[in-house]
């Protein structure tokens, strides 16, 4: 799932945007010689960067092509990765803190998606429903973490992916994606 848009606002400048909502990440400049990428600090540990540059269509390399290569490499030691055909999602860069999970740990959304939570969550109330998070944002690490320990645990790598997806693999990477349950 692309994080990204371009948006031209000139002929040589691009604002680079958030797919969701439309907040500006930075500017793309592209000259007949080189592409040039400015990411606002807070953004630079995301590698917004590199999709700005690869979605510019100027390369070969597709930001997909780019970003499979790299999930290859991260899920190396976990699966054989060619045989894995699921869509590939890019952690979001933006996440905004919500309130608790039902196993009280910290929950992290994108902000449309926290605000949608917010919405749906007001509506079920009225409805004499009480939704509870049970999972949300997790990292890379985190479920390559996720899925070593059930390895750990003598599970196999097939009964593994009936459950969890491989990093890179899973929706709850976007900031966007929520397991939700009730208190009974």
């Amino acid at each position: 799932m692309k994080r990204i848009y371009l948006e031209r606002i000139s002929k040589q400048k691009f604002l680079i945007r958030d797919i969701l909502d439309h907040k500006k990440y930075g500017v793309l400049t592209e000259t007949d010689k080189e592409i040039s990428v400015k990411v606002k600090k807070k953004y630079t540990y995301s590698n917004v960067g590199t999709e700005a540059r690869l979605s510019n269509n100027h390369f070969q390399v597709s930001w997909e092509e780019f970003w499979l290569k790299y999930l290859k490499e991260f899920n190396k030691d976990i699966y054989n990765i060619d045989s894995y055909n699921y869509p590939i999602f890019a952690e979001s860069p933006r996440l905004k803190k919500c309130k608790k999970d039902i196993f009280d740990r910290d929950v992290y959304l994108h902000p449309a998606a926290k605000k949608a939570w917010k919405k749906m969550k007001k509506a079920a109330k009225k409805a004499g429903i009480k939704l509870k998070i049970i999972s949300a944002f997790r990292s890379y690490d985190y479920q390559k973490q996720l899925i070593q320990n059930k390895l750990d645990k003598g599970l196999s790598i097939d009964e593994i992916l009936k459950v969890n997806t491989l990093p890179g693999y899973s929706e709850h990477h976007t900031g966007c994606a929520i397991d939700i349950g009730t208190p009974n």
